[in-house]
């Protein structure tokens, strides 16, 4: 399997179902210590979107750059702009008020996603919702994908979008992208096809993992994260 990445196991207690952290301490960050993420990239420079983008036009100091758009359409205006034009796959849709994610037609929130990691055998039962990391009545679902192409007047180069249904999807997202290690093991195939075997996106969302079920779940700064493929059949 994956060495590296977190081992989970799924324990049910009156009705609450839950991610227990197994992970032996071999395998704990053995190969993405903090200071190692960025060790083999070059440290990009950062923008906010207001001081790149304005009445849909894009700096020209960002022309053919390679371009990391963080945070879905609610909150950063790049993204919002390349969702409304259909440039990227998997796109952010409002479903009564929440945001959701939709991929070749098919609507993804959590419930739809949860039935996708027991269908397909990624996950033996379903989390139950409050141990998935997400705001209040959301979805918490991220997403990393790339741009489908990119408008014609902002040159070349690649846009990766990590972003996500609401700040925790995001940092979902975030999270695999910077730490490999915080994936789920049955689930990094899942994350390490997407653009090969699978689409070109890979959908997340965060659990808390926790040895027993308490009343109230606690509070993890770092969640490990399961994922499924854009496209996967539920």
């Amino acid at each position: 399997g994956f060495k590296g990445t977190t081992q989970i196991k799924i324990e049910t207690s009156g009705n609450v179902t839950y991610a227990k952290d197994i992970t032996q301490p071999a395998d704990v960050d053995q190969i993405f210590a903090g200071e190692a993420v960025f060790s083999f990239v070059k440290m990009p420079i950062i923008y906010l979107d207001s001081w790149v983008f304005q009445n849909n036009t894009l700096s020209a100091d960002l022309k053919d750059k390679d371009l990391i758009l963080i945070g879905g359409p609610a909150v950063n205006t790049i993204v919002k702009y390349l969702n409304d034009a259909k440039l990227l796959d998997v796109t952010f849709k409002q479903v009564n008020g929440v945001w959701a994610l939709e991929y070749a037609g098919k609507t993804y929130d959590l419930d739809t996603v949860l039935k996708i990691l027991v269908d397909n055998g990624y996950l033996p039962a379903p989390i139950s919702k409050e141990y998935v990391y997400k705001v209040e009545g959301g979805n918490g679902l991220g997403v990393i994908e790339y741009a489908k192409s990119r408008p014609k007047d902002w040159g070349s180069g690649n846009i990766l979008v990590v972003a996500g249904t609401d700040r925790y999807g995001t940092l979902a997202a975030s999270v695999a992208l910077a730490d490999p290690t915080k994936l789920v093991a049955s689930t990094a195939p899942v994350f390490y096809a997407a653009g090969r075997t699978t689409p070109n996106a890979v959908i997340l969302l965060g659990i808390m993992p926790t040895a027993i079920p308490p009343p109230v779940p606690p509070a993890v700064l770092t969640p490990v994260i399961v994922a499924i493929p854009a496209g996967a059949a539920g």
